[in-house]
């Protein structure tokens, strides 16, 4: 293989460069203080899993400076003893000095008119303020005695600036959640957008079961005697919890294996995800039933053509398929239709193997990507060079969010992703950490369980359990992830 450069977002192979010049790798130098502090400290890479030293581990010419360099009696050109790589893509030049400002003519002002003006601006405020649906609206109120006394410092959230106060988020939540509040009328009252309110009452509801949930909300054995009418008491006395949902037509909606689809009134329906059970993938029309539960997810299945059109009828939003047969092979990607998604640019691979497409999703540009990798390990490193070329295709945009899904059929590390079996890593697997590398992706859920083994891929005899699903998504959406799962489908929800 072609020489390759480390640093992250250099994508030099070999000794030309673009224009067909000549260029040199280096090796990290044998001083540690050299090495450690200064040569991986500028290029931005921490030893560990992902990026470890060895003889191949090169930085190429066009990341220093030319009185780096030193020519020797033979015409060579080698680095200084003391040199270290400067010229990164994220480094900027110094900005040209602008020109001075033209000078204007001064207005001068009395104190008296500055005094006028600010307080005809602070009525202004003070007006605009009443206007606006917020918890201050209701201080003094009886009913709204709860809000009182809220410790701003304590509720101010990490993060970004926010356009809403926290105490305000949680009232929005309080109103959609007592009153019934519709997402489009919030979004209105509190003037942001239908995407922004969707994120907070999500993030409340999370904060709040965080919070709230170890709290025992069931009356004891006493307080339920005590509180139990008569004809209760007299046929039945063990009552602890009544169900009611439910008329006709309504359905209740459990995880897998709550089934209690005897127990339930005629006309009264019972919603359970699918079992995987024994078999390696889901039938297509468990797949679409269970997925109908998100609003985007990307999973692998076998697919053919024939089926695609009774895929469709059963799924009410965008599909994109890249078929392989009944027995090997298929991807899907299923886009709900109610979320906001306009399509950009589509790849599908003629042999069941990757769907790439790239589409604004709620106006952000993301880079979709499913795959299903091959198992030999020849046809591997073909596939993924393969995928490094199309992440790489002029028909993504440089400011798209990547999130990639799928079997990959390698592992990352076999101490945390394998199990039985003969402990060795493939040439495929380095690739796809040149990919990771390259693109500045992370493999989300390993970041969220950094030390938990749990394994997508089991041998009976002898017993050998591999990790071989990820999802692998930009660094830089880590905060937008609500939730990552391995166990039967990868989901992420943004």
């Amino acid at each position: 293989m072609p020489t390759s450069c480390y640093v992250p977002q250099c994508t030099k192979k070999g000794y030309l460069d673009e224009n067909g010049s000549k260029g040199s790798h280096f090796t990290f130098p044998d001083d540690q203080v050299l090495r450690k502090k200064k040569w991986i400290h500028t290029i931005r890479r921490d030893v560990g899993i992902h990026f470890q030293l060895k003889k191949w581990t090169k930085v190429c010419s066009r990341h220093f400076r030319e009185y780096d360099f030193i020519k020797t009696f033979s015409g060579r050109r080698e680095l200084r003893k003391n040199a270290v790589p400067s010229l990164f893509s994220w480094t900027r030049t110094s900005p040209r000095k602008r020109k001075a400002p033209t000078i204007r003519e001064q207005f001068v002002e009395t104190i008296v008119d500055l005094k006028t003006k600010l307080e005809r601006a602070n009525r202004r405020i003070e007006s605009l303020q009443q206007q606006m649906f917020t918890v201050d609206r209701f201080r003094g109120d009886p009913s709204a005695a709860v809000y009182e006394g809220e410790n701003e410092e304590a509720m101010r959230k990490k993060g970004r600036p926010r356009y809403v106060r926290p105490i305000d988020e949680f009232f929005a939540v309080m109103c959609r959640l007592r009153q019934g509040f519709a997402e489009e009328h919030l979004a209105h009252l509190f003037q942001v957008s239908l995407s922004t309110v969707s994120r907070i009452f999500i993030t409340w509801i999370n904060f709040m079961y965080l919070k709230l949930g170890p709290i025992n909300i069931w009356p004891t054995r006493e307080v339920v005697n005590e509180t139990m009418p008569e004809d209760f008491k007299h046929k039945y006395s063990s009552t602890r919890v009544i169900i009611d949902c439910t008329e006709e037509k309504d359905s209740i909606m459990a995880v897998m294996g709550f089934t209690i689809q005897d127990l339930l009134p005629l006309g009264v329906s019972l919603n359970i995800p699918p079992f995987l059970g024994s078999s390696a993938q889901m039938p297509a029309q468990d797949v679409v039933h269970t997925q109908e539960i998100a609003s985007l997810r990307i999973h692998e299945t076998y697919s053919t053509p024939e089926v695609e059109n009774e895929w469709k009828k059963q799924w009410e939003g965008k599909t994109f398929f890249s078929h392989g047969t009944n027995h090997s092979r298929g991807i899907l990607i299923l886009v709900k239709d109610q979320l906001d998604f306009r399509l950009r640019s589509l790849k599908v691979d003629s042999q069941g193997r990757y769907v790439l497409l790239e589409a604004l999703i709620q106006d952000s540009p993301f880079a979709l990507l499913n795959i299903y990798a091959p198992n030999k390990y020849a046809e591997q490193c073909d596939f993924f060079s393969k995928i490094s070329e199309e992440l790489k295709s002029s028909l993504i945009l440089a400011d798209s969010s990547f999130v990639i899904g799928g079997d990959f059929n390698v592992i990352f590390d076999y101490d945390l992703d394998g199990s039985g079996g003969i402990k060795k890593t493939k040439e495929s697997g380095k690739i796809l950490e040149d990919i990771c590398l390259e693109q500045d992706l992370i493999d989300i859920w390993r970041v969220r369980n950094p030390t938990e083994k749990r394994f997508t891929w089991r041998q009976k005899t002898p017993i050998i359990q591999r990790l071989l699903d990820y999802w692998l998504v930009n660094d830089s959406l880590q905060d937008d992830i609500v939730s990552v799962d391995n166990t039967f489908f990868w989901f992420l929800q943004l």
